[in-house]
């Protein structure tokens, strides 16, 4: 894979920022980001975190990619290979965008694919692990039965019995025949897949992205890959189930650079990225603070106008900046601030 060139963004940069950020955001499916967000907040940097959807009483956690996130921040990071697809085979689905270029990598989790040859286009899957085959296809028919209210829900039985795909909606209503959206289940792991392009996706680019989602299942087979994927080495188990103390608390991860857990409507991410990036992530509208548990880099962001109400936390560790965020569904406590505090000075301290 070629060298990524990383520097800052710049203004000539933010049409195709916003290209990225629009096409992650317009399902309006994520944790980090409304799907209505403004093209100015997105470009600034502001986070309009809103509330979690719930589809037939499950709290989904859907397409917390991680560029989405990454999208927040004014630098990026080289991403590592993708453990199970290479950038050879995107190129060879999608020869018109290609060469392809890997945002996020890893085992597990998370792999997200960019081309800026066109224009922003897209294709990425993560994968989710959960207790058992039963409530990973349970979870699939769900969200199918709830989708069929608002979408024009398209099976796609390749990628499992419940499996299916279906197209966000524009500002008009209109179908967006630029961008799938694919779920699908084999034993206890469901795939969430995007593909985004330039123009209308025509039916052998919709096969050519099923074939690549398909290799996302070789974790279903790899008992080693499948506890990598349900444990993130930044949480402490104990410390965690003081912010998310429910019996479904889940967690996962995304690549090597974010993890999510999640109970119900309550979430905690963290996220690394370069050490340099640190200097940009004090939030705007917000209180922000120095928190002396985590050394001269600690800070804490927190009451933000606007938005979920969340706390972040964060300190530089070597070449990285780790952040770690709570959004519990409320104004998170005091206690919430310091628990969080806690958490990050655990990781800290490995």
């Amino acid at each position: 894979m070629s060298a990524l060139s990383i520097r800052r963004a710049e203004a000539r940069d933010h049409d195709a920022v916003w290209d990225i950020f629009r096409t992650v955001a317009e399902a309006g499916d994520t944790y980090v980001f409304a799907a209505d967000t403004p093209r100015d907040h997105a470009i600034d940097g502001r986070s309009a975190l809103h509330s979690e959807s719930t589809w037939g009483g499950t709290s989904m956690t859907l397409r917390m990619l991680a560029l989405g996130a990454m999208l927040c921040f004014t630098e990026f990071a080289a991403a590592e290979v993708c453990g199970w697809l290479s950038n050879a085979a995107v190129n060879k689905a999608f020869p018109g965008y290609a060469p392809w270029s890997t945002q996020v990598g890893g085992t597990a989790g998370s792999c997200q694919f960019i081309s800026t040859r066109r224009g922003a286009a897209i294709f990425g899957v993560n994968q989710m692990v959960h207790p058992s085959p039963k409530e990973a296809l349970e979870l699939v028919r769900s969200m199918k039965t709830e989708m069929k209210k608002t979408h024009s829900v398209v099976p796609v039985p390749r990628l499992g019995a419940e499996a299916f795909m279906y197209q966000p909606k524009d500002g008009d209503e209109t179908e967006n025949r630029s961008t799938m959206l694919f779920t699908g289940h084999r034993k206890q792991v469901v795939i969430l897949g995007t593909l985004n392009l330039r123009e209308p996706i025509t039916p052998e680019q919709q096969t050519a992205a099923e074939t690549l989602m398909l290799s996302a299942f070789v974790l279903a087979d790899d008992p080693e890959a499948l506890d990598a994927a349900a444990n993130c080495p930044y949480f402490d188990k104990a410390i965690l189930k003081k912010l998310l103390p429910g019996k479904g608390m889940q967690q996962q991860t995304y690549g090597s650079n974010s993890c999510m857990a999640n109970d119900g409507p309550a979430v905690v991410l963290v996220s690394v990225m370069p050490a340099r990036a640190a200097g940009g992530m004090a939030g705007a509208g917000c209180t922000n603070e120095p928190v002396a548990a985590l050394g001269a880099s600690g800070r804490m962001t927190y009451a933000c106008q606007g938005g979920n109400p969340h706390v972040k936390v964060g300190y530089v560790g070597g070449t990285e900046y780790i952040e770690f965020s709570f959004v519990p569904g409320h104004d998170p406590t005091p206690g919430e601030r310091e628990t969080l505090v806690e958490l990050a000075k655990r990781a800290q301290a490995r």
